[in-house]
């Protein structure tokens, strides 16, 4: 069986370490799969959570390099640490074009987590959610080598930081960058030089009362639901924050 089509199947927990030349599953979000850790034919799958039962931890995707396309990794707040991280051995799986890294609650190892979790440098797409340590990981602000340099679109949702956003300088081709529920109360200091940015999404981030010097490839700007003057001195001709988006030529407001 080369297949598995679940449907819309919900609430569903389903073991296949026995096909062992499946390589394509296609299911719903509630559907969990166990013990796939010898499937090494597997090309798709569309999410995968990590816990501490049997058939659920992180070694399972150790060997699955021939996974594809997209990927989403839920319930990382249960891996205790960098070594247990590096054992779904990401940056093997060079197929990858668009992968989610989901915590969903708190970690004391957060950020050991996240620094073992360096996806493959020809990631397009990423999305981290929830990540609550106190440290960025040293592929995401250009300290290591090895990093998704050719990364496209990045959203970051529930980062719970005090202080300002991470520098991304690990990103230069960056396109498209989307920040939501983030506790920061500021940009990336580096915005201006990543000169390949044409869309910024800002979603209820309502700790941030000033922009950056922004890239003058912008295109499209969107500001919903943040503070409420941070978002009036952004529609305040004159105002700081009003000249440094007077270059995008389109520009969105919602409260």
């Amino acid at each position: 069986m080369q297949l598995l089509d679940f449907g819309v199947c919900m609430n569903l927990v389903f073991s296949c370490g026995d096909l062992i030349n499946l390589r394509h599953v296609c299911s719903g979000p509630g559907l969990q799969f166990s013990n796939i850790g010898r499937l090494v034919s597997l090309q798709t799958i569309p999410a995968f959570k990590v816990s501490h039962e049997q058939g659920h931890e992180a070694k399972q995707l150790r060997y699955l390099n021939r996974l594809s396309g997209e990927l989403s990794i839920y319930g990382l707040q249960s891996v205790e640490s960098r070594e247990e991280a590096l054992a779904f051995d990401l940056a093997a799986k060079k197929r990858l074009a668009e992968l989610t890294l989901s915590f969903g609650g708190s970690s004391e190892v957060a950020a050991e987590v996240l620094e073992g979790l360096c996806p493959p440098v020809g990631l397009v797409t990423l999305d981290i959610r929830d990540y609550d340590g106190l440290v960025y990981p040293k592929w995401m602000v250009g300290r290591q080598n090895g990093a998704p340099e050719k990364l496209q679109q990045l959203g970051l949702s529930g980062w719970s930081q005090p202080g300002p956003a991470p520098a991304l300088k690990a990103f230069n081709h960056l396109r498209c960058l989307n920040l939501m529920h983030c506790s920061w109360n500021a940009l990336p200091c580096n915005m201006e030089h990543l000169s390949s940015l044409e869309t910024v999404i800002i979603i209820k981030c309502l700790n941030i009362r000033s922009l950056p010097t922004l890239p003058q490839s912008l295109t499209y700007f969107w500001l919903l639901k943040c503070d409420d003057g941070f978002m009036e001195s952004c529609q305040t001709v004159g105002h700081p924050n009003w000249k440094k988006i007077q270059h995008i030529c389109r520009k969105y407001f919602s409260e």
